[in-house]
Formats: C-alpha cells, sequence, structure tokens
C-alpha cells in the first residue's frame, strides 16, 4: 500500500515479515521484533502502539465485536434446532398416530375371532 501511495505519508508501515519460518516459533523471527521508534516520522509513536489504555481498549472492542458475532451464529443455531425439532416431533407423531390405528384396526380384526 505504501508504495501505491494508498495511505498517508506519516502512517507507519511496519518492516515486511517473510513467511519463511513464520511458523517456528523462534523468537528471533522479525515478527516478535517490536518498533523503534525511529521508524516513526517525527518520533510520534501512535497511541495504539505506544499507550497501554488505548492497546487494552482496542483488545476490549475487539471482544465485544466478537461477542456480539458469537450471540448472532447462536440465535440461527438456536432456531435451526427449534426447527429440527419440530420437524422430528411431528414425524414421531404421526407414526405413532398411525401405529395406534393399526393397532386399533388389528385389534379388531382379531375381535371378530
Amino acid at each position: 500500500l505504501s508504495m501505491r501511495g494508498s495511505i498517508p505519508n506519516d502512517a507507519y508501515v511496519p518492516l515486511e515479515i517473510k513467511p519463511d519460518g513464520l511458523l517456528n516459533m523462534d523468537v528471533n523471527q522479525p515478527v516478535w521484533q517490536d518498533a523503534n521508534i525511529a521508524d516513526f516520522p517525527n518520533g510520534n509513536v501512535p497511541d495504539w502502539l505506544a499507550d497501554e489504555s488505548v492497546h487494552t481498549n482496542i483488545h476490549m472492542a475487539q471482544e465485544i465485536i466478537n461477542c456480539k458475532q458469537d450471540l448472532l451464529r447462536c440465535r440461527a443455531e438456536y432456531s435451526n434446532l427449534c426447527a429440527w425439532f419440530n420437524a422430528e416431533f411431528k414425524a414421531t407423531k404421526k407414526a405413532f398416530d398411525v401405529s395406534v390405528g393399526m393397532f386399533q384396526s388389528l385389534f379388531r380384526v382379531m375381535m371378530w375371532y
């Protein structure tokens, strides 16, 4: 994005991380390296990186978003379970009603003999 000029000039652009060995969990990998204050224009570190309360609030905001998404998924699952249970109940009731009717018919036939 910075090459195309689609971000502000004073935006912090982290170093490119190569995917080779990224999942090795090696603490010497570039992904674990913190940014240096010299990497920021005019030495102004953004609040999301420098201020712990902003950092914490970003995590809290993401947690709230995740919880809302989970709640929507749970509501959809609840609705699907209710629909499934209703269909199963109707099918079981119909099978029971048919079997009771067959039993009564069989009982009447046997009473004639």
